[in-house]
């Protein structure tokens, strides 16, 4: 279990990751997330799998992991929305 602290300023808003349990959330992400962090972060998917394992810290690779995770558990809520609404009619 690699935990994770960081934060750091998004033009928008202040983006804070405290004690994130990084091969937890690495399961949590939807087929195809660390290619799509790689991706964002203009990186190979080696180096997010890195940033996972607690064996690199780059900045720009925590960023586009906190982005695709926010992104993977909004479209897990829709599904699961849309699954629950289909069951109830």
């Amino acid at each position: 279990m690699h935990i994770f602290a960081f934060c750091f300023d998004n033009p928008n808003t202040a983006i804070c990751m405290e004690n994130i349990d990084l091969q937890r959330l690495r399961k949590s992400l939807l087929t195809g997330g660390v290619k799509e962090i790689a991706q964002r972060a203009g990186v190979s998917s080696t180096t997010v799998t890195l940033v996972f394992k607690g064996k690199s810290s780059n900045l720009t690779v925590l960023k586009a992991i906190s982005e695709v995770a926010r992104e993977h558990k909004v479209q897990k809520q829709k599904v699961q929305k849309a699954i629950d609404e289909a069951l109830n009619q």
